[in-house]
């Protein structure tokens, strides 16, 4: 409130406590960097936005996240609130995009989004809160090839 020049009242009307306002802060600053290409193969593309969304967890807004995640088990309103605008907007992303890359034969009819995105974001948010060993850029391109293998259409079928 101090360095913003505002009341706490007029801060407190638009954010339910400060874990709101440190995620609108993250989404702010995270969102439009981790954003999907508008062009490539559906594993390029993925490969591309995990890999900047990976150089974003290195820093502060990594250590954020994990705090969130964190405070998020034990409050419930949080918890929604990661949900319903960090989780689920990212993963309807990450869906369209895979619905494209169905709808262009690059993969096949069968191509379980939901499937893809777990075996996907799931390493990443493990290595996050798990650091059992640094997740670099090249395990995440053997992640995502792994996941997107199974659906890959050979190119002689594509359209």
């Amino acid at each position: 409130a101090k360095a913003s020049g505002v009341a706490k009242s007029s801060i407190y009307r638009r954010w339910p406590g400060s874990a709101a306002i440190v995620m609108d802060a993250f989404l702010g600053t995270v969102g439009p960097a981790i954003s999907y290409a508008d062009e490539g193969d559906v594993v390029a593309r993925f490969r591309d936005s995990t890999g900047r969304f990976l150089e974003v967890l290195g820093g502060d807004p990594g250590r954020l996240l994990r705090e969130l995640v964190g405070l998020a088990q034990h409050d419930e309103a949080l918890r929604r609130a990661l949900l319903d605008r960090w989780i689920a907007p990212r993963r309807a992303m990450g869906a369209a995009v895979i619905a494209e890359a169905r709808a262009r034969g690059e993969l096949a009819p069968d191509a379980d989004a939901e499937v893809i995105l777990d075996m996907v974001y799931g390493a990443i948010y493990y290595a996050l809160l798990m650091p059992h060993r640094p997740l670099d850029r090249r395990h995440l391109e053997r992640v995502v090839e792994a996941a997107f293998r199974p659906y890959l259409s050979p190119p002689a079928a594509r359209p």
